[in-house]
């Protein structure tokens, strides 16, 4: 039984492997259809909310409640709902666009803070069938069909040689500050800079070692609490772009590089020069 903070590590996890993989499911169900969704705009035109996101969220949701009554969630499309000392982040679909054009580089991401304190996360990608997860102190893992793997990120490399994941902003004016303060230094000076269009999938790829870095300039605590968890429990150094602590608790935008310690220190030298 839940009692304020009685359960155990391990029963988050395996409580939020659940949900992500539930709403993942849900996903799948709506991937045949994704070009009959319904969209809603919330603030421009590339930021839009589908019947995908609303079914995934609800899945989720009434896994969660059930099993964990006494917390509070906060989820990317209802906000923040019960109460409790730990705070569930929710983001059923990240990568709404992603899903929405048939790519696969979508996911469903869950993390567990206490406060500011990351417990556990979930990642699950949906279209590969793949399950990210991490606790504090217990390393980050891969589940992919009957395979379970622990992840380390790729060895210290020169910023020349890196492959940098980010992703912009959705707002055309915002969009154009961060290409010539992030995305355009990048792209210029690493070996390779794509736009994946999903944090949780670039969290997870920093995690399994297939992408050096990922960097982006303003995530809130449903885009990014579990995959910083799974990224820094696979060896990552994770900041803002001054090197300073991600503070998930005041539910703001934050700037965000994770990468090897050697490499996110040329990356916020490189970041820091341009501002």
């Amino acid at each position: 039984m839940f009692k304020v903070f009685m359960e155990t590590t391990h029963e988050l996890l395996r409580v939020v492997k659940r949900a992500a993989v539930i709403g993942g499911r849900e996903l799948l169900k709506w991937h045949g259809r994704r070009n009959k969704l319904i969209e809603r705009q919330k603030t421009v035109p590339s930021d839009f909310v589908t019947d995908a996101d609303d079914a995934s969220e609800r899945a989720v949701l009434l896994h969660l409640h059930k099993a964990l009554p006494n917390v509070k969630i906060n989820a990317e499309e209802s906000g923040l709902s019960g109460k409790g000392k730990l705070t569930i982040d929710v983001d059923a679909l990240d990568g709404t666009m992603a899903f929405k054009h048939g790519q696969y580089y979508y996911a469903v991401s869950i993390g567990v803070r206490r406060g500011n304190k990351l417990l556990a996360g979930a990642i699950y990608l949906p279209a590969l069938k793949q399950l990210f997860y991490a606790t504090h102190g217990g390393g980050a893992w891969l589940i992919a069909g009957k395979r379970k793997a622990r992840l380390r990120v790729r060895r210290g490399e020169q910023l020349k040689d890196a492959f940098i994941a980010t992703d912009f902003n959705y707002a055309p004016e915002a969009r154009r500050r961060e290409h010539a303060a992030v995305h355009g230094p990048l792209l210029v000076t690493a070996r390779y800079s794509p736009v994946y269009g999903s944090a949780a999938y670039g969290f997870t790829q920093v995690a399994a070692g297939n992408t050096s870095a990922y960097v982006h300039g303003g995530l809130k605590p449903h885009d990014s609490a579990a995959g910083l968890l799974i990224a820094r429990e696979a060896g990552a150094k994770v900041s803002n772009f001054k090197g300073g602590q991600i503070d998930l608790a005041s539910r703001k935008n934050s700037s965000i590089i994770a990468a090897h310690p050697y490499l996110h220190e040329q990356i916020m030298r490189l970041l820091q020069a341009k501002r």
